[in-house]
């Protein structure tokens, strides 16, 4: 509780203080809400197949994902002043290890999945599911940078599966009619 004078307000310090506090929660909220719209565009038919033309036409553009995901990781640490050498490396090679699966196959539709496909989602998977790099990050920011991971990964995974290498049948598309919002809850 912040100590209020015999007037009942706060003193400089302390309004300081919780202005960097709000400041802080709204940019975390910001990138959030950020990662969540670009995730919700990847649903878009358009949007898959223009990423799938870009991969088809310059298949090493691939590699530029893991810079530019760990950019946004490491903004997002900064912004919770939780951001070091070793969490951003840990980062990199997290998000360069399904690349490097799926780069070594190259770009298009696959008529069936391979062992390195499986190998792709357990790199995006098994380091989120037990915690790597939690002991990297202070405990007040553990639960927002877990939650850029998470985004991080599930676009990371809409890349690598819709844009660069996908499968027949597997169609990931946002409603296109009040129909298909039901069809969620089934």
């Amino acid at each position: 509780m912040p100590n209020r004078g015999a007037s009942g307000n706060l003193n400089p310090r302390e309004v300081l203080a919780l202005q960097r506090l709000s400041h802080g929660l709204v940019m975390q909220m910001g990138v959030l809400a950020l990662l969540i719209a670009v995730v919700l565009c990847g649903f878009s038919s358009r949007v898959q197949e223009t990423v799938r033309s870009w991969f088809a036409r310059k298949p090493v553009l691939l590699w530029a994902v893991p810079l530019i995901l760990t950019g946004i990781f490491s903004l997002a640490a900064l912004a919770a002043r939780a951001w070091n050498w070793s969490l951003g490396g840990l980062l990199l090679a997290y998000t360069a290890a399904p690349v490097a699966c799926m780069a070594a196959q190259g770009p298009g539709l696959a008529k069936r999945p391979s062992t390195l496909d499986f190998a792709a989602i357990l790199f995006l998977w098994l380091p989120l599911e037990f915690g790597a790099g939690a002991r990297l990050v202070a405990l007040p920011a553990r639960g927002y940078l877990h939650s850029v991971a998470y985004g991080i990964a599930i676009l990371l995974g809409l890349i690598l599966f819709l844009g660069f290498r996908w499968f027949p049948g597997l169609k990931y598309n946002l409603p296109r009619n009040p129909r298909d919002l039901g069809l969620a809850f089934a």
